[in-house]
């Protein structure tokens, strides 16, 4: 178990969201985020043909600042799930504008967060046992 002693996971009654998670994920997962935003974009890049394209310019630094953003976000509520949402929500609306703006549909959106979680959720079972955290 994932767990320090005397730190309960808090249960909001959602699936798999962060409120589920153990709180001690988060300060596993915080090293790896860096890597994993370049795994994450790397996969999308591969897997959907709307995010292909040559990574220059500006489209480069509001991919990163978006993956970088999802991923800490959600590191964030793993380690403090009562805080409030609204900064968390804001990061998703940007990220819809911005999808917007170059032309892509919401589907596409989710389909890149479908991947991210994949790819997101791979690291988290390769480092978990590495350092002894394994689910319940």
């Amino acid at each position: 178990m994932c767990r320090p002693h005397g730190t309960a996971d808090v249960d909001a009654g959602g699936g798999e969201s962060p409120e589920r998670l153990p709180r001690r994920l988060a300060l596993l997962m915080r090293p790896e985020l860096p890597s994993l935003a370049g795994e994450i974009i790397d996969e999308v890049r591969r897997s959907i043909p709307e995010y292909g394209r040559p990574l220059k310019g500006p489209y480069v630094e509001a991919l990163r600042i978006g993956v970088d953003r999802a991923l800490t976000d959600f590191v964030d509520r793993i380690a403090n799930p009562l805080e409030p949402s609204a900064r968390h929500r804001e990061t998703y609306r940007r990220l819809g504008r911005f999808e917007a703006q170059e032309g892509r549909t919401l589907d596409t959106l989710q389909a890149a967060l479908r991947i991210g979680v994949q790819v997101a959720w791979r690291r988290i079972m390769k480092v978990g046992p590495r350092r002894d955290c394994r689910p319940r």
